[in-house]
């Protein structure tokens, strides 16, 4: 196995049912003591902040205008997948991040979730 995967705006992507069989797959691929890095969208991030009621598809799960999916989590959400799979967290939390356009004189504010986990 292998010492280190990354879920860098991977499992945002993934269907909520199929995202345990996704931590699954990537536990496999790792060696006891094997870490995973993860980093995606987290809840009240301004990209879900600007879907409409009509294209939530569930609780923080929405679909963009192109069809594909987004799911935005928080760190207990993060934290009960990983520790379903057999993960212990090292550590996790919020990436709070100001983006100004300045052409289009905008502010944008962004939330991701940042996390180790490491495979007991």
């Amino acid at each position: 196995g292998h010492d280190f995967a990354t879920m860098i705006f991977v499992l945002s992507a993934v269907a909520p049912e199929k995202m345990q069989q996704a931590i699954e797959n990537v536990k496999r691929s790792l060696k006891p003591g094997g870490m995973v890095l993860f980093r995606d969208y987290a809840v009240s991030d301004m990209a879900q902040l600007r879907f409409s009621k009509s294209q939530r598809l569930g609780h923080n799960y929405y679909v963009r205008h192109d069809g594909t999916r987004s799911f935005f989590f928080s760190l207990e959400g993060v934290e009960f997948l990983f520790r379903n799979s057999g993960f212990q967290r090292v550590e996790s939390y919020y990436i709070r991040r100001k983006v100004v356009n300045h052409r289009e004189n905008k502010v944008m504010r962004r939330v991701f979730v940042n996390a180790c986990y490491m495979l007991q």
